[in-house]
């Protein structure tokens, strides 16, 4: 393992409970979630919403956002960085999905998750695309991207073990229990020992197990992400789906 410092580049910032970074520049699926915004207004769950990188856009466009964290530090970076005629549209949680929350079926118009689930089992991922399903309005979209296991920071044995597990049927052939053994990229300072890379196959059958209609699955790149950690355009995987109308 790697222990030197790792310089991030000016738009990242890594969170304070090493939960790995944030960014100052929104990717390209929550500028897809602002768009689903822009559209509706509505009341919006930014999961994981770290400092505020979609909250606070959603929030300057009319929709009230209830954004939760693991970290009630971030939480209250956010809440300072909130203008003050926004703040009443505004509502903060502590806690992990898909464990913490209680909230009313069919409150929000949208749900953002950027980052997390490669945070998370396969069984937790489940459980909260359960929950997401509940949570949202009938017709309201659910946002998600997580880092893929063709990442460049990782050794080629990581595919060898996906592969190998996928080839096994294994149904979340990503869970990593210890990401030392992928990498020795000083990046892992910033990460739990537990990682899950996803691949859109997985995640789409996820989603669709649970009644989602996916709209879009696939792996791709993201403008943001530092040139190390770029392979071949699919280090991530991004997928938006709705809650069918009943």
């Amino acid at each position: 393992m790697q222990t030197n410092t790792y310089t991030h580049p000016d738009h990242i910032r890594v969170t304070m409970n090493n939960m790995g970074v944030s960014t100052t520049i929104p990717n390209e699926l929550t500028e897809a979630f602002l768009l689903w915004v822009d559209q509706v207004k509505g009341h919006q769950l930014d999961i994981g919403a770290a400092y505020g990188i979609a909250t606070l856009p959603a929030l300057k466009k009319g929709a009230k956002v209830t954004a939760v964290d693991l970290s009630k530090a971030h939480l209250d970076i956010l809440a300072e960085s909130c203008p003050k005629n926004l703040k009443t549209n505004l509502t903060t949680q502590v806690g992990r999905i898909p464990y913490t929350f209680q909230f009313e079926d069919n409150t929000f118009n949208g749900i953002h998750i950027s980052q997390v689930f490669h945070f998370m089992r396969g069984e937790e991922i489940e459980k909260s695309i359960a929950l997401a399903y509940k949570w949202l309005k009938p017709e309201g979209k659910i946002f998600v991207i997580a880092c893929s296991p063709h990442c460049g920071a990782y050794k080629p044995i990581q595919m060898e073990y996906y592969n190998e597990r996928k080839k096994n049927k294994n149904p979340w052939p990503g869970e990593v229990e210890n990401i030392m053994d992928f990498t020795d990229h000083p990046v892992i300072n910033d990460l739990p020992p537990f990682f899950h890379f996803l691949e859109d196959d997985v995640l789409k059958h996820a989603f669709e197990k649970q009644g989602f209609i996916v709209e879009k699955c696939v792996l791709d790149t993201i403008a943001n992400l530092p040139e190390e950690f770029r392979k071949d355009g699919r280090e991530t995987v991004m997928l938006i789906a709705h809650k069918p109308k009943k």
